[in-house]
């Protein structure tokens, strides 16, 4: 869902949010409504106690700021100022046409046929390639990355899973291995530099490298957790993802041709020359 759409449903969503309090300021309570703001970009439906403790300390310590910047503007009569006046001017507007974006949002219906020919029309779009997932230990020496596989090679099973992740929180060069312990989770085979998803995808589920594999990075040893061949998605595991595109493009239309009518039935006055072209630049006159 595009970040548009998902501004319009965060603004319903934000209505009817409970007011747990995570602080308050001069009696002024801060809920989960005032951290909202905090949230744009985040995915769809996700609440502030899903972040990180951090994340969500950084989010109370600025709504209090702003609740006490706000106070302040009161205080100083700010609201009498034209620059005041104008801003809230635009954002009454901004909030008009959400307002009427959300009415047009949800009247729109997406039926299972619709689905159905999105599917049938986009099969190519349905394919998921080839994944595999896998930890890994990346060294700069490939003597070390030989000690990493005879070390490994003496385990089984879950012990070898359990090493690497040691082993990979220790040694390993990779910035990420601290805090995923050399698991990359799954991934298409695509994505990886061309030596190591040829390792990856040729390893059984449970194998290890029986050499380091060496790239651009240096020395890597591999360790295969699971994986999957290509396969084209069935319908169910994409209805969701689907009903949203259509849904998506059916109110753009639908707000488009709203657009375009009220400007058919209105007054326009254009200043300027709607049809005029930029001028292309003139060429540089040639060296003599």
């Amino acid at each position: 869902m595009n970040k548009f759409l998902f501004g319009i449903l965060s603004l319903a969503a934000a209505v009817s949010l409970q007011a747990k309090v995570y602080a308050t300021v001069d009696g002024v309570d801060i809920t989960e409504k005032d951290l909202m703001v905090f949230l744009q970009g985040m995915p769809p439906n996700m609440t502030v106690d899903e972040l990180p403790i951090e994340n969500v300390q950084q989010m109370v310590t600025r709504a209090v700021q702003n609740k006490l910047l706000a106070k302040e503007s009161i205080a100083q009569n700010l609201q009498d100022s034209d620059l005041y006046k104008s801003a809230l001017e635009a954002a009454k507007e901004r909030l008009d046409i959400a307002a009427l974006q959300e009415k047009v949002l949800s009247g729109v219906q997406v039926s299972d046929e619709e689905i159905q020919k999105f599917y049938d029309d986009n099969k190519a779009q349905m394919i998921q390639p080839a994944q595999v997932h896998v930890k890994h230990v990346l060294v700069q020496e490939k003597k070390d990355a030989d000690a990493i596989v005879a070390q490994l090679s003496k385990l089984k099973g879950e012990d070898i899973s359990k090493k690497i992740s040691e082993i990979a929180v220790e040694k390993s060069i990779d910035p990420g291995a601290k805090q995923n312990g050399g698991d990359l989770g799954m991934l298409p085979i695509a994505q990886f530099v061309p030596e190591f998803g040829k390792a990856a995808s040729e390893l059984k589920d449970g194998e290890i490298t029986k050499t380091p594999v060496k790239s651009n990075f240096g020395y890597h040893v591999i360790y295969r957790l699971g994986g999957s061949a290509e396969q084209t998605l069935p319908l169910d595991a994409v209805k969701a993802d689907i009903s949203n595109a259509v849904r998506a493009e059916k109110y753009r239309a639908e707000i488009e041709k709203l657009a375009n009518d009220l400007v058919a039935k209105a007054k326009v006055e254009y200043k300027i020359d709607m049809n005029a072209t930029s001028a292309a630049p003139a060429a540089a006159p040639a060296a003599k």
